[in-house]
């Protein structure tokens, strides 16, 4: 397995693709970042794979993390009165 963020790093012209996120269906659990059984099948987020799966989650947790500083959202009233 290749690592996507170094694609680039030996000097090599050609560019491999990587998918944005990985999903495997029914696939090895044993290495996996996360595992959800949903209508009698198995998905699972793999540990090692040449994507961009785990960046992809690392962002999305660091955007979390931001909508829960206070005062990053502004409080919207529950009822209107006017």
């Amino acid at each position: 397995n290749m690592d996507p963020s170094k694609v680039g790093s030996t000097g090599s012209k050609a560019t491999p693709s990587f998918p944005l996120f990985v999903v495997d269906k029914n696939g090895s659990t044993s290495k996996s970042i996360s595992v959800v059984n949903y209508a009698g099948s198995t998905y699972s987020v793999p540990r090692d794979s040449a994507s961009w799966t785990k960046d992809v989650l690392v962002t999305l947790t660091e955007l979390l993390t931001l909508t829960k500083v206070p005062g990053a959202i502004p409080a919207s009233p529950a009822v209107l009165i006017k």
